[in-house]
């Protein structure tokens, strides 16, 4: 059983006292402002209340250029193609910018690359469809910045010029775009840095309408924008924050054809829309289409204009789902073999399949992080071609780890959390050799151990309902900002077992005095039920409202207990 490690934040009473009374929040919601980085009344009063409104973001470098050019485009009646990436973040803002520059009067059309034929980014293969369609903007979105050999080829061999709107790590080299908009180039601090593309691409075409005065309105994409944010995990903090907390409302109104008829393929009847609905519901079955298929389908969901187009493409992909979910099943069982072999003596887990599905290794590759509690590379081979899709645990580095191997690449691309690469069959061996011996001199057991942060000690009395729906004004949680974790030493377990064939665990806790009951419900915890026969047990949890059969009422999701 996975032994996570427990940090609780240092708690600042007398700071987080003063914040309460600022802002007029409880005392424990002060606390959690403060574990944000949030000190000061603006900052509070902007969290907790996310303005409407964004200043125009003319600060990114190369944005003025970006624009004039997409402008140029424009007046000349160019072709335009724009190329987005074939997960959510690329699907979400291709239909925002194709949207608006059609609306526009742009002659438009779009590519997203297909994983098994494409391979992520830019090919030279585009150059063909540069000439074939005499385009004269190439617009990347959510890749290009690594591009840089394509890229050179396509300014050398055509006359298109070309823009980079791209989220990811900057390389050293970049690539000779005629402008390149990326929210890494501000600096770590500014509330845009953390922007994923579908953020970015909303604040691109909403700069350009204030620029050029353009008759329409860009709030019209800030559903996309949010689901863009939310499914990419970029942290939900500053600019993303206010984006996905104005857009969820707008994801719930239903007025996008394309995710109505998702959500109703999906049976999805709830009012309102969270994150989690995103990350469970709607995210995966657009994935879906870029995962088995093509990413094309989920853009051209977003973008339907008849309910019947877009209720037909909205069943395919959820039949699509479903099949992504045996097919799942079938090589996590394969992977996890190999795991069990590799657990005891490497750092980090190197499963490899023959024609795995190369658009399921990601997903499968974090259930293994989570069984196994190390980083794991998942690889699939396929024509002598070998892509891996790697996912971490801990504080472990996963990008600074596979960059050790890069020289082994073809294609390398990702960041601290997750990474992806294609390597030929014939490096494997050596790229598995290598990997394993970095990790062996770079990363130590405390590394390893999965973090579980804790934001405050809580007493019994304070998990009633009022205050459950006082935390809600934290959200929408996610990465950056997730839902507050809290500790308690004084429940005491009085009736508890398994349920859902044995994997979780349901509790019923009492304060010292065997009063405020309270129920508990956690996820994969069924291993832990020995614990709630000591007489005294640590819990950390999560505090909810549940609703059941008309009654509400305040419930425990447990994280671990002790």
């Amino acid at each position: 059983m996975t032994v996570r490690r427990w940090q609780l934040v240092q708690p600042q009473p007398e700071l987080a006292q003063q914040v309460s009374s600022a802002v007029n929040v409880s005392p424990l919601v002060a606390q959690l402002l403060l574990n944000r980085q949030i000190r000061s009344h603006s900052q509070a009063l902007s969290f907790l209340s996310p303005p409407p409104h964004a200043p125009t973001p003319l600060d990114l470098p190369e944005l003025p250029v970006a624009l004039a050019i997409i402008q140029h485009a424009l007046t000349q009646q160019l072709p335009i193609l724009v190329y987005g990436d074939y997960d959510v973040d690329g699907m979400t803002s291709t239909a925002i910018m194709v949207d608006c520059l059609r609306k526009l009067g742009g002659k438009v059309t779009y590519y997203l690359p297909n994983r098994f034929t494409d391979g992520y980014g830019l090919t030279h293969a585009i150059i063909d469809t540069i000439h074939t369609h005499q385009i004269g903007l190439l617009i990347t979105l959510d890749c290009g910045v690594t591009n840089v050999s394509e890229i050179q080829a396509i300014k050398t061999q055509t006359q298109a010029q070309v823009l980079v709107f791209d989220h990811h790590t900057l390389p050293a080299t970049l690539p000779p775009a005629d402008a390149m908009v990326n929210p890494k180039q501000l600096p770590p601090e500014h509330p845009m840095a953390r922007l994923c593309t579908a953020g970015l691409v909303y604040h691109v075409v909403s700069a350009f309408i204030a620029t050029y005065h353009h008759p329409i309105d860009p709030h019209q994409y800030l559903d996309l924008a949010a689901l863009g944010t939310v499914a990419d995990v970029v942290p939900l903090i500053g600019e993303n924050r206010r984006l996905v907390y104005h857009g969820l409302p707008v994801i719930a109104s239903r007025q996008r054809l394309g995710l109505r008829a998702l959500l109703t393929v999906s049976e999805f009847t709830k009012p309102t829309v969270s994150t989690r609905d995103i990350g469970f519901v709607i995210a995966p079955r657009l994935n879906a289409a870029g995962r088995l298929a093509s990413a094309m389908m989920g853009v051209q969901l977003l973008l339907s204009t008849q309910e019947s187009d877009a209720m037909a493409v909205a069943q395919t992909l959820h039949r699509m789902n479903e099949d992504r979910q045996a097919i799942g099943v079938s090589m996590l069982k394969d992977a996890i073999t190999q795991a069990q072999s590799q657990v005891d003596d490497h750092k980090v887990i190197v499963v490899h399949g023959i024609n795995w599905h190369a658009g399921v290794i990601g997903i499968t590759a974090s259930r293994l992080v989570e069984q196994f509690a190390r980083p794991v590379v998942m690889v699939t081979e396929s024509d002598g071609v070998c892509r891996g899709s790697a996912r971490t645990t801990g504080s472990v580095d996963i990008y600074s780890l596979l960059a050790t191997c890069q020289h082994r690449m073809d294609k390398f691309g990702g960041h601290r959390e997750a990474a992806g690469f294609s390597l030929a069959a014939d490096q494997l061996s050596a790229f598995r050799e290598e990997l394993h011996a970095a990790a062996l001199s770079r990363i130590t057991d405390h590394e390893l151990a999965p973090i579980l942060r804790i934001d405050a000690a809580i007493s019994p009395a304070d998990l009633t309902l009022s205050f459950a729906d006082e935390l809600a004004q934290l959200a929408p949680f996610g990465q950056g900002n997730p839902a507050p974790v809290w500790y308690c030493n004084e429940l005491k377990p009085v009736d508890f077992k398994r349920v859902g064939s044995g994997d979780h665990l349901k509790v019923t806790f009492v304060d010292a005095h065997g009063h405020l009951a309270i129920d508990a419900i956690g996820f994969g915890l069924g291993k832990k039920l020995p614990h709630c026969y000591q007489s005294s047990v640590e819990v950390a949890f999560t505090l909810e409202r549940n609703e059941w059969r008309g009654n509400v009422l305040p419930q425990l999701q447990l994280l671990d207990i002790r």
